[in-house]
């Protein structure tokens, strides 16, 4: 990684303590991102879902690095996800009752990370390049349709 980043290992040692270090602090940017700049609690969860998507095209190597960390067994011992403002979006109706937040949250993590990690399923599938803007748009407008489905629905018995 250092190499291809044309950086001395020594200097990450130095300033990080190795590559677990810089994977922390990378984590500590994204988590400060994203509390400052994407989550906003009063946008409905299909506008929040695609604001993540928006993220991710505009900048993939926050979800390269978590898919790359998955991959090779990598990934930072964290605390568990807080899905209190999922659980609050789910009594307001924004997701039915029957789902778990924790699957929810999977699926919305899952289908925001899909254009970078399958760039190739993107264009087998769409027959898009996953970077163009046609496909982002559509991609986006199909996301938010896939989560106001998964609000609640009344029973019509």
């Amino acid at each position: 990684m250092a190499d291809r980043a044309g950086l001395n290992k020594q200097l990450i040692s130095y300033y990080f303590g190795g590559k677990e270090g810089l994977y922390q602090e990378l984590h500590r940017q994204w988590l400060r991102r994203e509390e400052e700049d994407i989550v906003d609690p009063a946008l409905p969860l299909d506008e929040l879902i695609v604001r993540y998507l928006r993220e991710t095209f505009a900048d993939p190597r926050a979800t390269r690095l978590n898919l790359w960390k998955g991959l090779t067994g990598g990934a930072l011992e964290e605390p568990r996800e807080d899905l209190s403002a999922l659980r609050r979006r789910q009594e307001d109706g924004e997701l039915a009752e029957d789902l778990d937040p924790a699957a929810a949250m999977l699926l919305f993590i899952s289908l925001v990370s899909a254009p970078v990690a399958l760039p190739h399923a993107v264009r087998q599938l769409f027959g898009l390049d996953p970077d163009s803007p046609e496909f982002r748009e559509h991609y986006a407008e199909q996301l938010r349709r896939i989560v106001r489905h998964l609000a609640q629905q009344r029973d019509p018995r």
